[in-house]
């Protein structure tokens, strides 16, 4: 029996999971102008066409995708979902506290009904950030803290997370979207990192490092 409920829970966990990655994929293309067919959802998410097909069934079912006049669109509740995944990433990526605290805050969050508001009102988030979030192009797992950058790698800056007094302020240092960033050297023992903005060196602590989105560059 155990391990049954195992297995069902590995097969409802990457359902999951491509559902978010098609999701994301058709809003990504709505965004870029681009028609979001099965063939170019297969394309963006490295799923097979039948695959996206069964996905989409399932989101129609749920009500999370139509179709209208022939072309495939997020839906209300299909876009909500899309904001749900994203910030619910970041927040366990860098806001959910460490162990045994993480146990406790994961017995709260049931209670949360949505992350976008809960970024906000919990943690401070500006209200603009979470839009942001909804405006990014691709999967937002492509995105991670500039602290998991290693030394010499590049990064693309695409959020700070944050309130907006501590945007504001990084901004004001050369971390706006956009902006290309190299990770020069980290300090041992969680010290500060050095990071090239520019052609100027900036000194960050880990923590405020860890709330600067990057998309890596390869």
């Amino acid at each position: 029996m155990l391990m049954r409920w195992g297995l069902g829970w590995l097969r409802r966990r990457k359902s999951s999971t491509q559902t978010a990655e098609v999701l994301e994929a058709i809003d990504t293309l709505e965004r870029g102008g681009g028609s979001p067919s099965v063939k170019a959802i297969s394309a963006a998410t490295g799923l097979g066409s039948d695959e996206v097909r069964r996905v989409l069934s399932e989101a129609a079912d749920k009500g999370l995708v139509s179709v209208e006049r022939g072309r495939l669109r997020l839906t209300d509740k299909g876009r909500a979902s899309v904001l749900e995944h994203r910030t619910r990433y970041v927040h366990d990526l860098v806001l959910r506290p460490p162990p045994p605290l993480a146990t406790l805050s994961r017995v709260w969050e049931r209670e949360v009904s949505s992350w976008g508001d809960h970024l906000v009102r919990n943690h401070g988030i500006d209200q603009q950030v979470v839009q942001r979030l909804m405006e990014y192009r691709g999967r937002i797992e492509q995105v991670v803290p500039l602290t998991s950058l290693a030394e010499g790698e590049r990064g693309e800056v695409v959020f700070v997370l944050g309130g907006r007094g501590a945007v504001r302020r990084l901004w004001d240092m050369g971390l706006t979207p956009g902006t290309e960033v190299i990770l020069a050297r980290r300090a041992p023992f969680m010290g500060p990192v050095e990071v090239l903005v520019r052609g100027t060196s900036l000194a960050l602590g880990r923590g405020i490092a860890s709330r600067v989105f990057v998309r890596v560059k390869r």
